[in-house]
């Protein structure tokens, strides 16, 4: 009888072409994130509709957006990772079962606190499916492409955003609101059945916990069919698996300072990500543009979001990944500050708006898909969940720290100067992460850097 072998599963996957089951696991993995995309802005345009419909002020909504994002903060940092302790596959299935149901109970609200709670399960349940989508996607993938595959997986969540807008700009004026809700909660319960029966697990879960070898193999077989003939391989991860509370490892054995600098990241690029998705329409108005015009230059933000990560991903495959983001956060911040200053030019604001958004928006692609490569596999989904939800914290706090800022009387140039600042704070983090790891990677040479 054959002796039983070990093979390194990470050597394996490194050492093949991107194939097409790996595609397919992403493509999946994309489709989760259209769900959060979808909700994210179908609650905004539904929000109209609302206030119109129970004859209230547009202030009274802010509980509901803000239940929201808080539900989303917990849930990032609650429900992401129990993935690190049942798998990847359960968890997802749980958030687009729970985003569905919710969705649907969601057409029967007739007042803003019950939208509040809801909003809040929502964001709860949600919560768990963006660290697992962009874990599970990072490790399926071959190292030299694993952070631009990933990040074109997070393109699921732009095209969930846009058909957001389409159910609302169609459907909304002949079907009424709760439309929306509607199929907000059929496509993830539909989502749900298809990802429990065609989303395999992680194969680095399976084999770093040991659980069902044989589920292992058969995926294993599906990107490499001739890596085991006789089946008698074990596949191994040269990681340990993580003890007792997941997230107290997030400060043991050194990664402190790492796991404070990725927060530090997450924070400040979502703090600003919000702020401008919620004021530069406003600002560009302000500033002497008519209201179509603004809307119309600020899609450009978007598009460039889209550009930035289907792009950015090659430059930080291929280059230092830390020092790649300096650049990235250090041209969002020069992008920003100029917004202020280019006055009423509408093809120069256009121009600027694009490339803070291939900045912005593809920085915090780039920034998860890092955090991602960062963790073993036993807290991966935990770092990623908390780093995520440490994110969304920010992204409460800044369209508050806009609105603070117009308070104080802030001019165009003030306030984008301002708004440009966290840019600066993610470019010294992230510096300081680069930095570290170049150390790391002197000192013991055969430590792979991030």
């Amino acid at each position: 009888m054959p002796e039983r072998h070990s093979i390194d599963l990470e050597a394996l996957i490194d050492q093949r072409k991107l194939g097409g089951f790996q595609i397919f696991v992403a493509v999946l993995c994309a489709a989760a994130l259209l769900v959060d995309g979808f909700d994210t802005m179908a609650i905004g345009y539904v929000a109209p509709a609302l206030i119109k419909a129970w004859g209230i002020d547009r202030a009274a909504m802010t509980p509901a957006f803000a239940a929201g994002q808080i539900g989303l903060m917990l849930g990032s940092m609650v429900v992401g990772p129990l993935a690190d302790r049942f798998g990847r596959r359960p968890v997802m299935v749980f958030s687009c079962v729970a985003f569905g149901l919710l969705s649907l109970a969601t057409m029967r609200v007739t007042s803003v606190g019950e939208l509040a709670v809801l909003r809040f399960l929502i964001g709860f349940g949600l919560g768990g499916g963006m660290p697992n989508a962009l874990a599970l996607t990072s490790e399926y993938m071959p190292s030299r492409v694993r952070v631009t595959a990933t990040m074109i997986m997070f393109c699921g969540f732009s095209i969930g955003a846009a058909l957001g807008g389409w159910a609302v700009a169609h459907l909304i004026v002949r079907h009424g609101w709760q439309v929306v809700f509607l199929i907000g909660g059929v496509i993830p319960l539909v989502l749900a059945v298809v990802l429990a029966l065609l989303l395999p697990e992680s194969l680095r879960f399976l084999a770093a916990t040991g659980k069902h070898p044989r589920r292992l193999a058969r995926c294993v077989r599906r990107i490499a069919p001739e890596a085991d003939p006789e089946g008698r391989a074990a596949y191994v991860v040269t990681e340990k698996k993580a003890a007792g509370f997941v997230v107290r490892e997030l400060f043991t054995e050194g990664r402190t300072r790492m796991t404070l600098l990725l927060w530090a990241i997450t924070f400040m690029v979502l703090l600003d990500l919000n702020l401008l998705s919620s004021w530069v329409p406003i600002m560009l108005h302000d500033s002497g543009l008519s209201i179509e015009t603004a809307a119309a230059v600020t899609i450009g933000y978007q598009v460039g979001g889209a550009f930035g990560n289907l792009l950015l991903g090659r430059f930080v495959d291929r280059y230092a990944p830390f020092l790649v983001l300096v650049v990235t956060f250090v041209i969002a911040f020069a992008g920003i500050v100029s917004l202020g200053l280019a006055g009423t030019h509408v093809a120069l604001l256009t121009a600027l708006i694009f490339v803070v958004g291939f900045c912005v928006i593809g920085g915090v692609g780039a920034s998860d898909a890092l955090v991602a490569t960062c963790y073993p596999t036993g807290m991966r989904v935990t770092g990623l969940g908390w780093a995520i939800g440490v994110g969304r914290f920010g992204a409460v706090i800044g369209p508050t720290l806009g609105g603070f800022a117009l308070t104080m009387g802030s001019s165009a140039a003030s306030f984008f100067a301002i708004g440009a600042l966290p840019m600066l704070g993610a470019a010294a983090a992230a510096f300081v992460v680069h930095a570290d790891s170049r150390n790391l990677a002197r000192t013991t040479p055969s430590l792979r850097g991030f």
